[in-house]
């Protein structure tokens, strides 16, 4: 009897020290479990946090660069905006056959905003000239003209004209040489024509009452006159305008 007791005691301390590995390791596996869930909770919160930084500091360079390019924007209008002055200024300084055309004409307040286009003449190099002598034509304007450098009549400056075929010679183009390099030019009626490109825009503002004088019909009127009287710039092409028989600006659109 006493051997068989013996037995069942120990059969029961082996399963509970069975028993008591389980709970161990059950315990083990679920405060793992419990431990990788909190890991990954606060993972995905500092990730969170991380995005939302990112996204404050991508929201934040927006602004930053709308700033900056409302600031660029101002201050390149700003650096646009001319006096009248300053445009007398750039005409007193500007060498031969540079000059000014009006575009635009517009109302603002008391005053009028005219927006002009500064050109210069288009001048070729030494190198860009001499392939013109030797292929005997040039093309200007998308246009093909023979070019002759031969003296007679023709040749004014001694540079050379160009014309086209069949046309007459003394519609085309002669030559000029300035400190840029040579550069076309043609007469017509008293109306010259000159092979130019825009340098620079600019915004003027002027004062309605200022006076505007017209070299071609002998007009006198105000800048507010002529808005009202001439709402297409167009209309006054190929006029000079003097205003108040100082400043000097061609209204030529073409």
């Amino acid at each position: 009897m006493e051997e068989k007791k013996t037995t069942k005691i120990s059969l029961s301390t082996f399963f509970l020290i069975l028993a008591i590995i389980a709970i161990c390791v059950m315990g083990y596996f679920i405060y793992k479990l419990n431990d990788d869930k909190t890991k990954a909770t606060n993972e995905m919160a500092n990730l969170e946090n991380k995005i939302n930084t990112l996204e404050n500091t991508i929201t934040s360079n927006k602004k930053e660069q709308t700033n900056v390019e409302n600031n660029t924007s101002k201050t390149n209008s700003q650096k646009n905006i001319k006096e009248l002055s300053d445009i007398s200024n750039i005409i007193k300084n500007s060498q031969k056959h540079e000059y000014f055309r009006i575009t635009e004409l517009k109302k603002d307040g008391n005053n009028y905003i005219a927006k002009v286009n500064y050109y210069v003449p288009t001048a070729m190099s030494e190198k860009e000239y001499s392939e013109i002598v030797k292929n005997k034509k040039v093309t200007l304007n998308g246009k093909e003209y023979i070019f002759d450098n031969s003296k007679n009549s023709n040749n004014l400056q001694g540079y050379g004209y160009a014309y086209i075929e069949g046309e007459p010679v003394d519609g085309g183009f002669w030559v000029e040489k300035n400190d840029d390099g040579y550069i076309f030019i043609s007469e017509i009626g008293g109306v010259y024509t000159i092979i130019n490109h825009i340098k620079d825009s600019y915004t003027i503002k002027l004062d309605g009452n200022l006076k505007m004088y017209y070299v071609a019909s002998d007009e006198v009127e105000t800048i507010a006159e002529f808005v009202n009287s001439k709402k297409d710039i167009n209309e006054v092409r190929a006029n000079i305008i003097y205003f108040d028989n100082e400043y000097s600006i061609s209204c030529d659109a073409r």
